[in-house]
C-alpha cells in the first residue's frame, strides 16, 4: 500500500477528539475535559439557514437538548508543493503517492431565536458571505473589549490607494495608540482582552467571533455574544469607529449594484475602480503572493497584482463585457508563496468603488456596500467649506488640458518657477521626490496641481503635499540640501538661500490646485483626503489653501 504523508492517524484522532468533545463534553453526562478549544462562530442572517441546509444535505442532528446539526466535509487532499519541486530528484518508485489531508466540519446551532455556525478546519471556506452577518464578530468584540485593552487591529483603506494593514501590540494597549485613521480606514477586525470572562480572556471579532473556551461554556458564550451584538454601547467608547456602516437594505443593494453596472458598461468605472484581495471572514491577514483569474488549471497563468484592466482583458477572451453579473461569476484564486491555493473569492469581492446615490456616498469593499454616516460627512464638509484660495492669480485651465501643460503655463505667471518633474534625490540617492509642481518664492507658496478625476487622485495629491511639508520642515537638512542642488541646476538665477535653514511653521503656504473641478463637487472620499490634509496643516501651523482653476 502506498505511503501517505499526512500524519493521518494523528489528524483523525484530533478530529475524533474534537467532535466527541462537542457531543459528549458539551451536554453529556460524562464531561471529558475542561480543556479550552479555539472556536470560530458565525451568525447567520435571517432565513439563511434554509440555504445552508440545502447546500449540506448530509446532516447529523445534535442531541442532549441542543438544536442543531453536524456536517463533516470531504477531506481536502493535495500534493505538498515541496514534493513537486523535489520529486524529479527522488525517484517515483520511492514515493509513489504523497498527499496532505485536511479535515473540516460545520456545526449549526439555533439559540436565542438566532442561527449560528461553528466552522472547524477549512470549513469556513464553504460558507457563502451572503449567509453571514458581516459585522457580528466585530460588533461583539468592540462591545467586549475596552479601548485600553486592544491587542490588534486589522484595517482597510477602502478608497484611494486601497490597501490593508495589520497592527499588533505586544501587550494590551489603548486604541488611540494604533495608527488607524478613522476618516479613511475601515476597521475590519479587532482583538483584545474581554471584560466578559465567558469569552476566556482574549476575543477576536471580524465576520466571525473567535475565542478559546471550554466547549461546555459555548451556550453561555453565544448568549453573551448575541446580547452584545444587539447593543450600540460600543459607539460611546469608540465614537468615531463607524464612519462607514454596512448597507443591509436589499432594495438599496440592488440600486447600488445597478449604478456600478452602468458605470462598468459605460466605461466610467475604468479610472475609478480599484482592486485588492478582500478582507477575510476570520479577520486574518493571509497575504496572497499571486492570483489566478477564472478556472484553476493545472498550470495556470498567475498575476502578482489584481487590476481591473486585467479582468477586462480576461473577459475579452469570452467576448463578455464587464458587468456586476460577470464580476460575481469570475473566480479569483489566491496563492501563497509556494503557489498553493488557500482561498477563492470572486472579482466582485475584490472591487473597490465609490457611488453617490440620492445625495449619499457609498463605498464597495470586500463584496459589501457601506454607507458613509451623516455625522462623518457633515464634519468633512465643514472643513471643506472653510477652505479658501490663496489670493494669487493663476491661469484658468483649458478644456482637456493635462497637468504638465498647465504647470508649464503657470511658469509665465510673475514670480512663479516650475518644479514639475524636477526630482530631488536624497537619502544617499535611495529616495526621490517631487518637491512641488510650481512655487512662488516671493510669496512663499508651494503649489501642487492635479486633475481630480477620482478619490485616488486626490489621495495621491494630498499625500504628496503632506510629504513635502514633512521633508521641507524636517530637522534633518538632507532633503533641503539636495533640493537646493535641483534649484541651482534648473533655476540658476533664483536665490535659493531660503533652503539653507529649517523654515519656521507659518513661513510657507501650501496650496492644492484642482484643475477643472471645484473642491465642493469632488466625491466624498476625495473631499475627505483634502479635509485630512487641512487638519494636518492646521495642527502643524502651515497655512493651507485650495484653488480651482
Amino acid at each position: 500500500m502506498a505511503p501517505i504523508f499526512t500524519g493521518l492517524c494523528s489528524a483523525s484522532l484530533l478530529w475524533v477528539t474534537i467532535f466527541v468533545t462537542v457531543f459528549c463534553s458539551l451536554f453529556g453526562k460524562a464531561r471529558m475535559s475542561a480543556e479550552k478549544t479555539n472556536l470560530s462562530v458565525y451568525r447567520l442572517r435571517e432565513g439563511a439557514r434554509t440555504a445552508l441546509e440545502e447546500r449540506f444535505a448530509d446532516r447529523t442532528p445534535l442531541q442532549r437538548g441542543l438544536d442543531g446539526w453536524f456536517h463533516l466535509l470531504s477531506p481536502s487532499e493535495k500534493t505538498p508543493p515541496w514534493l513537486t519541486t523535489f520529486a524529479p530528484y527522488l525517484g517515483i518508485n520511492r514515493i509513489p503517492n504523497v498527499q496532505s489531508i485536511s479535515h473540516g466540519a460545520l456545526v449549526a446551532i439555533s439559540q436565542r431565536g438566532a442561527d449560528f455556525v461553528l466552522a472547524f478546519g477549512f470549513a469556513w471556506i464553504a460558507l457563502d458571505d451572503a449567509w453571514l452577518e458581516p459585522e457580528f464578530g466585530r460588533r461583539v468584540a468592540l462591545n467586549a473589549v475596552p479601548p485600553q485593552k486592544v491587542l490588534e487591529l486589522n484595517s482597510e483603506q477602502v478608497f484611494a490607494r486601497r490597501h490593508v494593514a495589520r497592527e499588533r501590540s505586544p501587550r494590551p494597549t489603548s486604541f488611540s495608540a494604533f495608527g488607524v485613521e478613522l476618516d479613511r480606514d475601515l476597521v475590519s477586525a479587532v482583538e483584545g482582552i474581554s471584560t466578559y470572562p465567558i469569552f476566556g480572556g482574549s476575543v477576536r471579532g471580524a465576520t466571525s467571533l473567535r475565542m478559546k473556551i471550554p466547549l461546555s461554556d459555548l451556550p453561555a458564550a453565544i448568549d453573551t455574544a448575541e446580547m452584545l451584538f444587539a447593543s450600540d454601547a460600543y459607539k460611546k467608547r469608540y465614537p468615531t469607529i463607524d464612519t462607514l456602516t454596512p448597507v443591509t437594505d436589499e432594495s438599496l443593494y440592488g440600486q447600488l449594484d445597478a449604478a456600478l453596472d452602468n458605470d462598468m458598461q459605460s466605461g466610467k468605472a475604468d479610472n475609478d475602480l480599484t482592486m485588492c484581495a478582500p478582507s477575510f471572514r476570520r479577520g486574518e491577514m493571509n497575504s496572497a503572493s499571486s492570483f489566478v483569474l477564472g478556472r484553476m488549471a493545472k498550470n495556470p497563468a498567475t498575476t502578482a497584482y489584481l487590476q481591473y484592466s486585467s479582468w477586462k482583458f480576461y473577459l475579452q477572451r469570452y467576448k463578455t463585457p464587464p458587468s456586476v453579473a460577470a464580476a460575481r461569476e469570475t473566480k479569483v484564486h489566491m496563492l501563497d508563496h509556494d503557489g498553493a491555493e488557500f482561498e477563492a473569492r470572486t472579482i466582485y469581492e475584490c472591487l473597490g468603488y465609490e457611488v453617490s446615490l440620492n445625495g449619499e456616498a457609498f463605498i464597495l469593499s470586500s463584496g459589501l456596500w457601506y454607507r458613509a454616516e451623516g455625522t462623518f460627512t457633515n464634519g468633512v464638509d465643514v472643513v471643506i467649506n472653510s477652505l479658501t484660495p490663496t489670493g494669487i492669480t493663476l491661469p484658468s485651465s483649458k478644456h482637456g488640458e493635462n497637468e504638465g501643460p498647465y504647470n508649464a503655463r503657470c511658469r509665465k505667471t510673475p514670480d512663479v518657477i516650475l518644479m514639475d518633474k524636477r526630482l530631488v534625490h536624497f537619502g544617499g540617492n535611495q529616495s526621490k521626490f517631487e518637491f512641488c509642481d510650481f512655487m512662488n518664492v516671493k510669496k512663499r507658496t508651494l503649489f501642487c496641481a492635479k486633475i481630480p478625476t477620482s478619490s485616488s487622485d486626490c489621495s495621491h495629491l494630498t499625500e504628496q503635499c503632506r510629504r513635502t511639508l514633512e521633508l521641507f520642515f524636517s530637522n534633518d537638512a538632507d532633503f533641503r540640501r539636495h533640493a537646493k542642488k535641483v534649484m541651482a541646476k534648473h533655476h540658476v538665477d533664483i536665490d535659493s538661500s531660503w533652503l539653507d535653514s529649517r523654515p519656521k511653521p507659518g513661513e510657507w503656504t501650501m496650496c492644492l490646485v484642482l484643475i477643472g473641478k471645484s473642491v465642493k463637487k469632488l466625491p466624498l472620499f476625495a473631499r475627505c483626503s483634502i479635509a485630512r490634509l487641512a487638519k494636518y496643516c492646521d495642527e502643524h501651523g502651515h497655512p493651507f489653501h485650495v484653488q480651482s482653476v
